[in-house]
């Protein structure tokens, strides 16, 4: 069993290897003990806060959707670990394309979920370990998304970025304003001066959109 805070269609608001934009069902756990002050999800936060369901409840609720595109975040599924690797090998066996969504704090290596994507956040305000991002064994297929607040913050980001791609880190880095601190249009301004060629600018596109999740 696993909590599940809710299912719903929608489309994806940030950077991921589908694209903004793109159809997608969301699968959104429960639960989550980061407690990142700036957590625009602090309603699925608590794991009382969603319902038990088992991995073919689950199913049976993705195969009514129509989209075969998966996103599954939280809350922090790999706080679900167990549960999430049984409902993984189920949306596999339906030939699903699943994007994780995840904070960044917890272990875990990408070749051991097969063709599974991966969205990992970085946050400035909370601990960085330079060493579980590196033995997360990320793909380019996957990306880092980096969340900064200030311009001190995206120095200081920009040389992790560095650090990890000089680790072999093969993931795509994507920066993204935090809501109410920066703006996309500053943010970007910050990107093209460093003169780094690989960084993708991520924005809230379900905010501008004005995208509610279901009650």
């Amino acid at each position: 069993m696993m909590k599940v805070y809710s299912i719903f269609s929608s489309v994806n608001g940030e950077v991921g290897p589908l694209g903004i934009g793109s159809p997608c069902t969301f699968i959104r756990f429960a639960g989550c003990s980061a407690g990142c002050l700036w957590c625009d999800t602090k309603y699925a936060e608590d794991p009382s806060s969603g319902k038990d369901m088992s991995a073919d409840d689950v199913l049976r609720e993705v195969i009514s959707r129509p989209s075969k595109n998966i996103t599954i975040t939280g809350g922090e599924p790999l706080e679900q670990a167990r549960s999430l690797c049984v409902l993984l090998g189920l949306l596999a066996t339906q030939k699903y394309n699943v994007t994780v969504e995840t904070n960044g704090l917890h272990d875990f290596d990408a070749k051991d979920y097969g063709n599974i994507h991966w969205v990992v956040d970085i946050k400035p305000r909370l601990p960085v370990s330079k060493s579980r991002i590196i033995n997360m064994h990320l793909r380019t297929t996957d990306f880092i998304k980096i969340v900064v607040g200030s311009y001190q913050e995206f120095l200081g980001m920009l040389y992790t970025k560095m650090q990890l791609q000089f680790a072999g880190v093969a993931a795509r880095f994507a920066f993204s304003p935090e809501y109410g601190r920066v703006t996309p249009n500053t943010l970007l301004k910050w990107i093209m001066e460093s003169k780094e060629g690989d960084i993708y600018l991520n924005f809230q596109a379900h905010k501008e959109l004005n995208l509610s999740e279901p009650d």
